[in-house]
């Protein structure tokens, strides 16, 4: 056989002081507030630590970018060093020009690259140089040249 539960009996509204309901409303109303006041804060924290890793990763950028900017400087202060020494070692034997010598070298190359056959009425470059470079090098020097008259 199954008993039966108690019955409860609650208050009628009348009979609760209403100095117990005030002197809970207002800890329930600071505690609201204070619930309240922490989520805006929670937010501002939040807000903060985002502001705060964008910072950190403009630097980090920043700093990847003049790592770089460091590292293409040095390359190219490599390669003019690189340039200028092999510029010098092209030039290391060689002795400059006189202005007659420009001008025999000038009606030189006019003469052999000059097109001969009127169907042909631009100058190919490509011949013009196998043309002057007697010793095919792929270089033309002074002494190919020389040779070339």
């Amino acid at each position: 056989m199954m008993r039966a539960l108690p019955k409860l009996n609650s208050p009628r509204p009348s009979a609760v002081s209403h100095r117990l309901v005030d002197a809970e409303a207002q800890p329930l109303s600071e505690w609201k507030a204070a619930v309240s006041a922490e989520a805006t804060v929670r937010k501002q924290i939040a807000k903060v630590q985002r502001e705060l890793l964008r910072k950190r990763q403009m630097v980090a950028l920043a700093e990847a970018q003049r790592a770089k900017d460091a590292n293409a400087a040095r390359l190219r202060e490599q390669l003019e060093e690189n340039r200028g020494a092999t510029m010098v070692h092209i030039t290391a034997h060689v002795l400059p020009l006189h202005e007659d010598e420009i001008t025999k070298l000038a009606e030189l190359l006019n003469h052999k690259c000059t097109p001969s056959d009127p169907k042909t009425p631009r100058i190919v470059w490509s011949k013009c140089f196998k043309l002057v470079d007697t010793d095919d090098s792929g270089r033309i020097s002074f002494s190919a040249r020389m040779l070339a008259e």
